[in-house]
């Protein structure tokens, strides 16, 4: 039993043995073919370098360590990415062709990707690769100049219309466009160099306007004595051009005095007759007879329903209008506004036919409701003038008499717009009001005429 013991112990001992020997074989044979492929490549050890053949894009980076490549490669690199440009054309002629060069596009080359495969050995390339991001980037100036935004339909007027004729039409509205980001981002990233800008349309969603139509429309008449005078038919016809063919936005207000500017002999404004001493006078003054131009666009305003912001009658009646229904301009001071709430534009046409020697207003919109309004005036109070004022003037004849004006009875008007549907009054608002001076009547007289009426002439 002690002999078989020892036996197999010594057998023990033997496979261990075998065991080592054939583990150290093992590990001789790997390092043979590892040293082997070390070899063929060139990759042993911590300097691992590329076989001999090995070339990127035509440069060898043969026997090169990782980091050598890459030093040798960098200026092929900046060269391909400045050699690198996308050219963009607009196919509508919208724009003129555009070129994205590889400075502003910043692309990147796959070298990590290359020196990777390149440890075979063999001839290799570079590609290019681009950042959506900076495409984009790269793109938002172009996309903001070259597009186009949609045009509604608009509404076109021709403002030197007389009764016979259209005065409105409307223009039909325009797509737009503006460039398509993502499909230019698509085609940059896919390596394309000429690209037809993509675009998309961009539709005029806008209904298209009402036609206009006359909301209120007025006449005066400058045919009858001193209204015809010369200079100040010219003053009238002056100002209907100018006012003519304005356009007032949906809230806007609208100023005569705006309208025609400062009445100066300088700006080519004649001299005519003007009231003066609150209405007790009259005087030649530039731009004398625009107050009919007012007056008419007044009466115009009233009828359109449109609220009267700002007016102020005559200091007397004038020949032209009823009372309560006038308008005095003054440069520097009084003025006619009113304002446009319809919410849409209204449209202002004023001329001055020479021929019958009329001035016409009319205000074209949208009107706010059905209704449709007529103008009433109502007398509320006369005033009857003071006593006679007497001025000595020793120019004339002792006995002599002179009227510089008559005597003017004064008055209060109210000015009511009257509101009609289908011929039937359904309300009544005040609208205006207005109040004439009353005037004595003023005379100059000689001494004898002087003393006969006070007794003494003045400062006896």
């Amino acid at each position: 039993m002690a002999r078989f013991g020892k036996w197999k112990s010594e057998k023990g001992r033997l496979s261990a043995l075998f065991i080592v020997l054939a583990s150290i074989a093992l590990v001789l044979a790997a390092g043979s073919v590892t040293a082997a492929l070390a070899k063929r490549t060139g990759f042993s050890g911590t300097e691992k370098r590329y076989p001999e053949g090995t070339s990127v894009n035509g440069v060898s980076i043969s026997g090169m360590t990782e980091t050598e490549a890459r030093r040798a490669l960098d200026r092929t690199m900046r060269e391909m990415v400045g050699a690198y440009s996308v050219r963009i054309v607009f196919s509508d002629g919208q724009a003129k062709p555009v070129t994205l060069s590889g400075e502003r596009l910043k692309p990147v080359t796959d070298l990590d990707e290359v020196l990777k495969k390149a440890r075979g050995g063999g001839e290799h390339s570079l590609a290019l690769s681009f950042s959506a991001y900076r495409i984009r980037l790269c793109l938002a100036d172009i996309a903001r100049e070259t597009a186009t935004e949609p045009e509604p339909a608009r509404i076109a007027f021709d403002a030197s219309f007389r009764p016979d004729g259209d005065r409105f039409s409307i223009v039909p509205g325009r797509c737009g466009s503006r460039l398509d980001l993502e499909e230019c981002v698509r085609l940059i990233s896919s390596g394309e160099t000429e690209i037809t800008a993509p675009m998309e349309e961009l539709p005029s969603e806008a209904d298209a306007p009402k036609l206009p139509v006359l909301m209120g429309g007025f006449e005066t008449s400058f045919a009858e004595g001193a209204l015809s005078a010369p200079n100040r038919v010219f003053n009238i016809v002056k100002a209907a051009e100018k006012v003519n063919g304005s356009v007032v936005p949906a809230y806007a207000v609208f100023s005569v005095n705006e309208a025609l500017g400062p009445r100066t002999d300088e700006l080519g404004w004649r001299p005519a007759p003007g009231l003066t001493e609150r209405g007790a006078d009259t005087a030649d003054q530039p731009g004398g007879g625009v107050c009919q131009l007012s007056t008419t666009l007044f009466n115009a305003a009233l009828l359109a329903d449109l609220p009267i912001i700002e007016r102020q009658c005559h200091s007397r009646p004038i020949a032209y209008a009823e009372p309560g229904r006038d308008a005095t301009i003054d440069t520097g001071s009084f003025d006619l506004k009113f304002k446009n709430d319809t919410g849409a534009d209204i449209y202002v046409f004023a001329w001055a036919d020479e021929e019958s020697l009329k001035l016409v207003c009319e205000i074209w919109g949208v009107p706010k409701t059905d209704l449709t309004v007529a103008i009433e005036t109502e007398l509320v109070e006369t005033v009857p003038p003071s006593e006679d004022e007497y001025e000595l003037d020793e120019s004339l004849p002792k006995y002599a008499c002179v009227e510089d004006n008559p005597a003017m009875t004064g008055a209060r008007y109210m000015t009511y717009r009257v509101y009609y549907r289908d011929g039937v009054s359904v309300r009544r608002e005040p609208a205006a009001e207005s109040e004439y001076a009353m005037h004595p009547r003023r005379l100059r007289v000689g001494r004898g005429y002087y003393k006969a009426i006070f007794g003494k002439l003045p400062g006896e």
